[in-house]
């Protein structure tokens, strides 16, 4: 085997190699696309933030004319006034 043959089977086992990388590379990219695909998605934060705004909703602050913050600040005087008498 002279030397230019070496160097033609050491140019062919590393273009072997560069293509088994590069199908090693597509078969995982297939294989995450399919396990992505089947895996159920996170709705954790949308179920959150449903949650917040129905808990907003429910504040009857907006058939008052008042501020939710306004409407809050009523409920917690008016909690503190009611129970006076467990203060003196």
């Amino acid at each position: 085997m002279d030397k230019e043959e070496k160097e033609l089977w050491l140019q062919e086992v590393s273009w072997r190699d560069e293509e088994i990388e590069h199908l090693n590379d597509k078969l995982f990219k297939a294989n995450k696309h399919i396990v992505d695909e089947s895996t159920p998605s996170d709705i954790t934060f949308g179920l959150w933030m449903g949650a917040l705004l129905m808990f907003v909703s429910w504040i009857p602050a907006w058939g008052y004319g008042r501020n939710t913050w306004q409407q809050l600040l009523y409920w917690i005087n008016n909690a503190i006034w009611s129970n006076k008498e467990w203060w003196y």
